[in-house]
């Protein structure tokens, strides 16, 4: 009878697609050549120069008894106008940012812990000012905690996390399903497979009354 060591199966319990249970076990920024290219394909999207990102992130995941992690970014940057407010109407791709951060506030923190003011600033309930993002959630990562799901797909070498979601609050999850459902509806492969390989059995969350307002990822 032949006994696995700890790292063989760590190797065995991979990706799959679908839904997969996770840790967030880091989390950091887009810098260097990434950021730049980030920021030259939004500027090219809405035919003016963005030079910042108003939220940038990059969300290290882990699944239990795997080595390899995978990393999902959230890069976002809003237009604004001459008083450097938030402007929805100046391009598709800056609303599309807008409403993609509400949503990773939905999923990932649940509005209302986080919000967005009219000058694009991320802040908390009380109105404090979060400077960096990346920083304050870093605090909060807790990497035996696998209380998050991920969508994974598979490109033409590797696996992709296209959106995350805590799985102890039901709007969040439901947020996530509706989300899966859209992004799955535009891909190729939607016409020749099932709309979606999952079920309402594979997306659990814990009912819950706790006031636990400080809380961020948990």
């Amino acid at each position: 009878m032949a006994f696995f060591t700890n790292k063989q199966w760590r190797q065995f319990n991979s990706w799959k697609q679908g839904i997969n249970e996770v840790a967030i076990v880091g989390v950091s920024q887009l810098s260097g050549d990434a950021l730049a290219k980030t920021l030259q394909r939004k500027s090219e999207k809405r035919g003016y120069q963005v030079s910042k990102l108003d939220i940038n992130l990059v969300i290290e995941i882990a699944k239990k008894d795997y080595e390899y992690t995978k990393k999902i970014t959230y890069a976002f940057a809003f237009d604004k106008n001459a008083k450097g407010e938030i402007d929805m109407k100046m391009s598709k791709d800056g609303a599309m940012d807008v409403r993609n951060a509400w949503n990773l506030f939905d999923m990932l923190l649940c509005k209302p812990q986080l919000g967005i003011t009219p000058l694009g600033k991320v802040e908390t309930e009380s109105g404090k000012e979060i400077t960096s993002l990346a920083s304050y959630l870093n605090t909060a990562v807790n990497k035996d905690k696998y209380d998050f799901l991920a969508w994974m797909e598979k490109g033409e070498k590797y696996w992709n996390c296209q959106m995350l979601t805590r799985v102890d609050v039901a709007s969040a999850v439901d947020l996530f399903e509706k989300q899966i459902d859209t992004y799955w509806s535009k891909r190729p492969q939607a016409q020749q497979q099932p709309k979606k390989e999952y079920s309402g059995e594979d997306c659990p969350f814990m009912e819950t009354d706790k006031a636990d307002d400080e809380a961020i990822f948990q």
